[in-house]
């Protein structure tokens, strides 16, 4: 597995500098790209600035927006106007400490005006809080020969936080299968240590994770199956459970076995646990409309896992109808942890 530590790039309001450098034999390896993680972290900021954690819960929500609500899969996407109004609707979901993201895109004229969904929602976040947000951007797809005033199109997990993102890094997974021509870049993981100010309840890890969808041909379909599974192996080893620390991975895992899928079961054996497990899988239907809604009734593809179960203390998901779908072909889950 390849690692490329981060080097910071500052969004802009216009033209977003391109973040990552072409392979330089496509032929031979087009997926272990060198790609920079877009952050609005200052590296100078002072310690006296980091905001404390003063609550008893954690909230941590997980949503796959779908190429900022303009990729196509949900009834009725409406671009990230949309999708920020649901993140802010406390009335289906409450105030989230950490958010986890996957299909974010940025720089991508046909996803939401070239803007970094990430960034979107943490500028949002700011003016009705009026506190600094942090997110971290990373690239799982470069859109390869896609014309964007915005700059390089590429598609990619984020994290976005009330508290600050340290030791950001991005994981490209070994195994990969079913790719869709026309890109650059493979199945990933963005990471982070958030700091919560000294708090005395240990460190908190995040993860934010897009695995292997597969395609819809049979062999496709059990490729995909074995390779989530091996995608699972990879980034629990990469960031075992640790002593007081809580470690959080999330994200589209696009796993829809239930409780005998493979990948499930690889983070079972690594000794993470499924935030989620004591809903009804019939009550965690994470994608009631759109594309995937074709497939089955009710699916569950969107998980956070965590390395110490007896922290978990509620869970849930955006389940109004009228309020939650639609915006992307996934919905937003969310979990607190004691802390």
């Amino acid at each position: 597995m390849k690692f490329f530590f981060f080097h910071v790039a500052l969004a802009t309001a216009t033209v977003l500098p391109p973040l990552c450098t072409p392979p330089s034999n496509p032929d031979v390896d087009d997926i272990h790209i060198d790609c920079k993680i877009d952050t609005n972290m200052d590296n100078s900021q002072e310690l006296t600035q980091i905001p404390l954690f003063k609550g008893d819960l954690l909230t941590v929500l997980e949503y796959n927006i779908d190429r900022n609500g303009a990729g196509g899969d949900g009834s009725r996407e409406a671009g990230m106007d949309a999708i920020v109004n649901l993140l802010s609707d406390s009335a289906v979901l409450p105030n989230f400490d950490v958010l986890l993201l996957s299909e974010v895109a940025r720089g991508c004229d046909s996803w939401a005006g070239g803007s970094n969904g990430a960034a979107v929602i943490a500028d949002h976040f700011e003016g009705l809080t009026n506190e600094k947000y942090y997110y971290a951007y990373s690239v799982e797809y470069v859109e390869v020969g896609s014309s964007s005033e915005g700059g390089e199109c590429t598609i990619g997990n984020a994290i976005v936080s009330r508290y600050p993102l340290n030791d950001l890094n991005q994981v490209t997974y070994e195994s990969q299968c079913c790719r869709y021509g026309g890109r650059w870049g493979g199945r990933s993981a963005v990471a982070a240590s958030v700091d919560l100010g000294g708090s005395s309840s240990g460190g908190l890890v995040v993860v934010s994770t897009h695995l292997e969808s597969g395609q819809s041909d049979i062999k496709s379909v059990l490729n995909g199956t074995y390779v989530r599974e091996k995608q699972a192996s990879e980034i629990t080893a990469l960031f075992p459970p640790a002593g007081d620390a809580l470690t959080l991975i999330g994200g589209d895992f696009n796993s829809p076995l239930r409780s005998i899928d493979p990948t499930r079961l690889s983070f079972e054996y690594h000794l993470y646990h499924d935030s989620h497990d004591t809903m009804k899988w019939r009550e965690r239907n994470t994608c009631p409309d759109g594309a995937i809604a074709q497939y089955a009734k009710a699916l569950t593809l969107d998980f956070i896992y965590t390395s110490d179960k007896g922290r978990v203390k509620e869970v849930g998901i955006c389940d109004d109808e009228e309020k939650c779908n639609g915006w992307s072909d996934h919905v937003p889950i969310f979990a607190k942890y004691s802390w």
